[in-house]
């Protein structure tokens, strides 16, 4: 088991392999600030914790090493992804919501967020709040254009690992590669790349040894289980705790 510093460490290291601290003159106490602070953010137990962070994040630099990847990415787009990968959980409730209330729609947050997911929006609560701070702000020498672009790919890619989304984006990803129309030089291709990277990380912590995978299991399936019911996700009815049959098209 890895401590906290052993843990700052791994996103220390992350930074630096790809030069991401020189190429935009973060210095060490301000990543260290960073580090703290968006961890402090994290659940203590369950799936959404700040080990699940870092593991997401170890598993994108991985990929990225041994397949070369890295090469093919501009600078600022692999910043965007280690710090979507730091904060894709940030100040996630662990769906206490969902535990509680058998109909979120009528929770304030999902009223102000509509369209959008309250939880992956609440991630990127946090991480704006995080990177707002002076001292934590790791793009406060870039400038506006620079900023803007990272913080959209940012945003896009929390955005993107929405679980409701999921076989929406697999069937498009597909159809890409099958009219063998994927360029990594297209910067849109690349950010679709991106973002499977980023669902891959999401259950990372499966690929490891049996024995490491082993604990993951549970949270996850418990995740799942709150989401929503397995008969959905193929499309079958399912009942409620009524016993009633549910049927959203009638």
């Amino acid at each position: 088991k890895y401590d906290q510093l052993e843990l700052i460490k791994i996103v220390f290291s992350s930074f630096d392999k790809f030069d991401l601290k020189k190429e935009f003159h973060i210095t060490n106490q301000k990543l260290f600030l960073f580090i703290v602070d968006i961890s402090k953010s994290y659940r203590r137990s369950g799936l959404h914790t700040w080990r699940h962070a870092v593991d997401s994040l170890q598993f994108i630099i991985y990929a990225l090493s041994v397949t070369s990847l890295h090469k093919s990415f501009e600078k600022y787009e692999l910043l965007s992804l280690v710090i979507a990968a730091i904060c894709h959980n940030a100040g996630h409730d662990g769906f206490e919501k969902v535990k509680t209330k058998k109909d979120r729609s009528k929770t304030p947050f999902e009223i102000l967020y509509r369209s959008q997911n309250v939880e992956e929006m609440r991630n990127i609560e946090f991480t704006i709040r995080t990177l707002s701070k002076d001292e934590c702000n790791l793009l406060s020498v870039l400038g506006y254009d620079r900023q803007k672009q990272i913080w959209r790919l940012v945003i896009n890619l929390i955005l993107g690992i929405n679980v409701r989304k999921h076989f929406k984006f697999v069937k498009s990803f597909k159809n890409l590669l099958n009219d063998k129309k994927f360029d990594i030089k297209n910067k849109k291709n690349r950010h679709f790349l991106m973002l499977l990277m980023m669902k891959c990380a999401y259950f990372a912590s499966l690929t490891r040894n049996f024995k490491s995978a082993q604990k993951s299991v549970n949270p996850i399936v418990q995740e799942f289980l709150l989401l929503g019911k397995v008969e959905d996700c193929s499309g079958l009815k399912y009942v409620d705790d009524d016993c009633k049959i549910l049927n959203e098209e009638r």
